[in-house]
């Protein structure tokens, strides 16, 4: 399912939706759950036509999701070498069925 990063604007309140499309109570889109303050990084909501008409409507604010803690450089794997030696692999002894 596809899904929209938004941010509450001021004071107005969304009610939130479900991804089956049901408010849930008490819940307001882009605000804290119990403080219902305005969740700076924003959140992630089922892309819903009711979220798509808040946006429209200025009710909601839509914003890039932060991006990922990702190292920037893979630390590279070691080598071995084998100089002219090839690698030895001991492989079980395969039987054969006579059925």
């Amino acid at each position: 399912m596809n899904t929209l990063h938004i941010r509450a604007v001021g004071d107005l309140r969304c009610p939130y939706v479900d991804a089956a499309g049901r408010n849930v109570p008490g819940r307001f889109a882009g605000r804290a759950r119990k403080t219902f303050d305005v969740l700076p990084e924003g959140e992630s909501v089922p892309d819903h036509e009711h979220y798509r008409r808040a946006l429209k409507h200025g009710d909601l604010a839509l914003v890039a999701p932060a991006p990922l803690d990702v190292p920037t450089a893979i630390a590279p794997l070691p080598v071995i070498d084998l100089g002219d030696r090839l690698p030895v692999i001991d492989l079980p002894a395969h039987e054969e069925n006579d059925q």
